[in-house]
């Protein structure tokens, strides 16, 4: 059933049509399996104990392979061809299947026999749970692309997804997201490095971003079909010669750093963003407290590829920042740039949930609003709860620093306004939000600072200017059109 949010925007352009609406998941979580193992709480998942928030319910206590699911629905991306954007916005039933092909999406299990696993769509956006059910510590995850390739517009491949990095539990090199891009259409059936998604793509050459909270890992392999130290395995693959060089042309770690590029800034915790106020990396990716619902900390993520640089954000700020790609690694003499073959002919777009080294309590990662080429800059590129300088109190009296007043109702739009129901019977929820002034001092971190960091900087240079993202913004359709306008006042900063 379609909701509308309340009170309406205000009309931008009294000559055009603005629709806002929101759609809602039916909220009933189907009765689980009791017999069903492992029969456990997941890590990155809040469970609540009380109702001030209504998050009860919300979605399933127990990893989904424990429950009944109904069939997905229709697809909600909005395809042109050169573009997707899809919010995952769906009045269908609770925990609907995520299987290939649902939605327009292909899946790509890279499991053991010995995983469970399984992905969903609740709460509109979409959940990938994994667990490593054997003695002993296995490696692998899910892939999910939109499927297609997409082309390079005027040179630039732009990829984006929400992901929920900093939720209890995910994060350092044993579980996390990636953000990878790849000419195949498939992984292939060789592995030139097990530890990553980036890694499956044996013979066609893949480069991905790992998001490891909040440090940040990049890395690009080439179509020789060698592993990372450039053997060439003898499981039958067929390898061609590169030089001798290693599979993987570089990563942006240890002394690969500075190897990889003429430039290389952030990608690790305190990092100063430029242009930013004093803001620093660890701002802008937010994280949760124990038992914190996801959306406090699920961050947009935005890659822009050109041949020669990797751009990522968070929220709309720069987070890593690789330019001038070396045409003659120093240290292997390999081509570092973005192959021109992908810029030719396009490529996929694959968002990757990963386990290292044997996990055997459940996981879940939460994603949300994927999109390809998107009509609208990296500044206007921010999640739905972010509101910069909103530090929001939570039913357990912790800060969500940057993240809008809202409330959790069950069978309403995940993000509802304080002190609003979508519901028949209109339910108040208190508002406990403490607003603070946005200045020039960074909002503090949620974490410890670690030592050193993951990624070492490179040369110092003057980025381009970097436009600041407006503080509350909210993406609607204008004739059937999805464009950014300023959220209702219930979901921004007041002032």
């Amino acid at each position: 059933m379609k909701k509308r949010l309340a009170p309406a925007l205000l009309a931008l352009v009294t000559s055009l049509t603005i629709v806002v609406s929101a759609y809602a998941q039916n909220g009933v979580i189907p009765n689980f399996d009791p017999s069903c193992t492992p029969l456990v709480h997941l890590i990155s998942q809040n469970y609540t104990t009380g109702t001030q928030y209504n998050t009860q319910g919300l979605e399933p206590e127990y990893p989904i392979w424990c429950y009944p699911q109904p069939q997905a629905g229709a697809p909600t991306r909005v395809n042109t061809g050169a573009s997707w954007v899809d919010t995952w916005d769906n009045d269908g039933p609770a925990i609907q299947t995520l299987n290939d092909g649902d939605y327009d999406y292909k899946v790509f299990p890279r499991l053991d026999s010995r995983f469970k696993s399984g992905a969903f769509i609740n709460s509109n956006h979409w959940m990938v749970d994994l667990v490593d059910v054997s003695p002993f510590r296995l490696s692998g995850g899910i892939l999910i692309s939109p499927d297609q390739r997409f082309p390079f517009q005027n040179g630039t491949l732009v990829v984006e997804a929400d992901a929920a990095q900093g939720t209890d539990g995910m994060g350092g090199a044993d579980h996390y997201y990636e953000l990878d891009v790849s000419p195949a259409d498939a992984p292939t059936q060789w592995t030139v490095d097990s530890l990553y998604g980036y890694g499956q793509f044996g013979g066609r050459g893949a480069m991905g971003c790992r998001l490891e909270n909040p440090a940040i890992v990049c890395a690009m392999y080439d179509n020789s079909n060698r592993v990372t130290g450039g053997e060439c395995p003898n499981d039958g693959r067929v390898c061609t010669n590169n030089g001798g060089r290693p599979g993987r042309v570089w990563e942006t770690q240890g002394i690969g750093t500075s190897r990889t590029a003429s430039s290389i800034q952030g990608g690790y915790r305190e990092w100063v963003i430029p242009n930013s106020g004093g803001l620093r990396v660890q701002d802008v990716m937010r994280s949760c407290g124990p038992n914190i619902h996801d959306l406090h900390c699920r961050d947009r993520f935005r890659m822009e590829l050109t041949r020669t640089s990797v751009h990522l954000y968070s929220n709309g700020y720069p987070i890593l920042l690789i330019d001038g790609l070396y045409a003659v690694n120093p240290a292997t003499g390999a081509d570092n740039r973005i192959p021109q073959e992908w810029l030719n002919n396009g490529a996929r777009f694959y968002m990757t949930s990963w386990i290292n080294s044997g996990q055997h309590t459940p996981l879940r990662w939460h994603w949300n609003n994927v999109a390809v080429n998107p009509p609208y800059p990296a500044s206007q590129s921010h999640s739905d709860s972010w509101c910069l300088g909103t530090n929001w109190q939570n039913a357990n009296q912790t800060i969500s620093p940057n993240t809008c007043p809202h409330a959790h109702v069950q069978s309403c739009p995940e993000l509802q306004a304080p002190n609003t129901s979508c519901l028949s019977t209109p339910t108040p929820v208190p508002q406990t939000s403490t607003p603070i002034p946005s200045t020039a001092t960074p909002i503090p971190a949620t974490s410890t600072p670690t030592a050193q960091p993951t990624s070492t900087p490179g040369p110092t240079a003057t980025p381009e200017t970097t436009p600041t993202p407006l503080p509350c913004e909210a993406r609607v359709k204008i004739n059937g059109v999805e464009q950014w306008i300023p959220k209702p006042v219930e979901f921004c900063q007041a002032g």
